[in-house]
């Protein structure tokens, strides 16, 4: 049996107490239903809030849910929620909408539907953070050349699974162009 150097010992020790460690993690499992933003702490669960532009301040990142939409210990649950406008709005030439959401990587996948026509436009807000609770996020669309009508506005928590298991949450109002 050979004896190695102390240095190289402790070397030996702390790469195996790293891969305990990573192997554990993998296995373990959790009921929360999101992620977290990377720049903040993983403290309070069960808020969300998105909005224009965001950035992590420079913070070391928590790690993020896997793409089957397994939960990270310590997340706050996916959520979306619309503020303004109010259901029922009537508007001409720009609808704009703001709300909160928690939702994958910050960004907000949204759509404008008509009964008729189906999905007539979409695009993306992003949040202006994820994972630890909701930011705020908003969007304003160009909406002067949709005929006359009720339409339908989606928000949606991002979909990062790939459309396995169970839906993301998603907040809706309907609005008019008179």
């Amino acid at each position: 049996m050979t004896v190695l150097p102390a240095r190289r010992t402790a070397l030996v020790l702390a790469t195996g107490a790293l891969l305990l460690a990573g192997v554990s993690a993998c296995g373990s499992s959790s009921n929360s239903t999101s992620a977290s933003d990377p720049g903040a702490s993983p403290a309070a669960a069960g808020s969300a809030v998105a909005s224009a532009g965001g950035s992590n301040g420079g913070a070391t990142p928590t790690p993020v849910a896997a793409a089957t939409g397994s939960p990270l210990a310590g997340a706050a649950p996916a959520s979306i929620a619309i503020d303004s406008p109010a259901d029922g709005t009537s508007v001409s030439g720009n609808l704009s909408v703001s709300g909160t959401a928690n939702s994958p990587e910050a960004n907000v996948p949204w759509e404008v539907d008509s009964p008729i026509d189906g999905v007539v436009i979409s695009g993306n807000a992003t949040a202006d953070g994820w994972m630890d609770k909701a930011y705020p996020w908003k969007t304003t669309i160009d909406v002067s050349a949709l005929q006359p009508g009720t339409y339908t506005f989606t928000a949606r928590v991002d979909d990062d699974s790939d459309n396995e298991g169970t839906r993301p949450p998603e907040a809706t109002i309907t609005f008019t162009i008179k």
